[in-house]
């Protein structure tokens, strides 16, 4: 049976406490005696959640989830001390529990940190939690000399995120800059069930002083953003975020090409046998930066200590309006709705004889009131394309010829809803998200 790996050696230390005992003094803890343990701080900007030790949880190592049989895989290897001998291991690991439904398993990855930022021997250990096939949950733990100093939990579920559909962070990389004395690379996924969603890349910038890592700002390098396929084609938004020093500070040019046709795309490295670009970090924001360096493409500048999306009070970079298009947030129903029913319809045929729009939605019910939701919608969505009368709010875009359709709804309005189940007792409003295609 192997050896946990020993908390300290003899040493000059180690003689006064052997001293200290024989006279009759109290021991002192190892613990107590080591240095500063390196921890992060800041990460709760990210929507990150702190645990305590998870070996001592007698519920799920999640926080307030429930328990799962994936628990004790995680408590194994997210160990407070390692076993004698055992380091940060080379590359990716992937761990299939016989589970439930399963998309890639628990994915491992250790990350030596730089010695002169955090001191020697301390790693990072990723854990991601891709057993479900879109929700991934990830687990950050710190170990300095082979120890545990520090855990974090993520999950990108809106209940944690302020109702975004915030992508998992997942670290590819570190390195250091003359920005930041540590920046992990990282980036991250989201692809909705119909086809939309988005990828991006992100440099997260901490500070170091050997025992705390503190999280500074997030630069995206990269995002592309995916709508739906509506019948001509998916859209696609482009976006980059590249540091430039103005006035003695460093600010933030943001860079954003709309609905990027795909002749461009292909002539940027986009390769057309996939829907969505792939390949590794660097490629990627060659990608990205050679689309965005269109004359179409329109610059906005970001201060560093303003939010972006993926952090807590981030807001999305482009607002309804900006292509014409609302968001593809706005099509994920608010935090707490629940799913009544779905359904669709087709419109009046056109003069020509061709057929008229067809209509597909879902609609939601919520317990909060109607003001409440449409104030909540107004502060993302804007007053482009926004209408209300007395029984609704609704946002369309683009306002001209709407393609997706956002409506707010007192729980007494008549809709296409008529054939639906009653709402739950505790409902008091009603959310219909719908999407439009047209033959012309």
């Amino acid at each position: 049976m192997p050896r946990p790996r020993a908390l300290w050696r003899p040493s000059s230390l180690s003689l006064l406490l052997l001293v200290a005992l024989a006279f009759g003094g109290t021991a002192v803890a190892a613990s107590e005696l080591a240095p500063a343990s390196p921890r992060f701080a800041g990460l709760e900007r990210l929507y990150f959640e702190r645990l305590g030790d998870p070996a001592a949880a007698t519920s799920s190592i999640r926080p307030g989830g429930d328990v799962s049989p994936l628990d004790e895989e995680l408590r194994r290897l997210l160990p407070a001390v390692l076993e004698e001998g055992e380091g940060p291991t080379v590359g990716e690991r992937v761990i299939e529990p016989a589970i439930g439904p399963i998309g890639f398993g628990l994915a491992i990855r250790d990350l030596p940190l730089p010695e002169a930022v955090v001191g020697p021997d301390v790693f990072l250990r990723q854990v991601v939690d891709g057993t479900h096939p879109r929700i991934h949950e990830q687990f950050w733990a710190l170990y300095a000399g082979g120890r545990r100093t520090d855990l974090w939990f993520f999950s990108p579920t809106p209940d944690r995120t302020e109702s975004k559909l915030v992508a998992p962070l997942q670290v590819e990389g570190v390195r250091r800059t003359d920005e930041s004395n540590l920046v992990l690379r990282v980036s991250g996924a989201m692809i909705r069930p119909q086809g939309a969603g988005w990828l991006q890349g992100v440099d997260l910038l901490f500070d170091g002083d050997g025992s705390e890592l503190r999280y500074r700002h997030a630069v995206r390098r990269y995002s592309f953003t995916y709508g739906y396929d509506l019948g001509s084609g998916s859209s696609a938004l482009v976006s980059v975020e590249i540091p430039r020093r103005q006035d003695g500070r460093t600010v933030l040019e943001q860079r954003l090409a709309f609905d990027v046709p795909l002749d461009l795309a292909g002539e940027c490295g986009v390769d057309p046998e996939y829907d969505l670009p792939h390949g590794t970090f660097e490629e990627m924001v060659a990608i990205a930066t050679c689309i965005t360096a269109s004359p179409k493409a329109v610059t906005r500048w970001r201060e560093t200590g303003e939010p972006t999306f993926i952090e807590r009070g981030g807001r999305p970079a482009v607002e309804a309006g900006a292509s014409g298009r609302l968001p593809e947030a706005s099509l994920d129903p608010p935090s707490g709705a629940v799913e009544l029913c779905a359904g669709h319809l087709t419109g009046a045929p056109l003069p020509d004889g061709r057929p008229g729009p067809h209509i597909t939605w879902t609609l939601y019910t919520s317990a909060e009131t109607r003001p409440a939701l449409a104030e909540r919608y107004h502060d993302a969505l804007g007053n482009e394309g926004h209408v209300a009368d007395s029984g609704c709010d609704a946002w369309k875009g683009p306002a001209e010829r709407p393609e997706r359709i956002v409506e707010v709804c007192e729980l007494a309005a008549e809709g296409p809803w008529s054939d639906c189940p009653p709402p739950p007792e505790n409902a008091n409003s009603r959310i219909l998200i719908s999407t439009m295609a047209r033959a012309d």
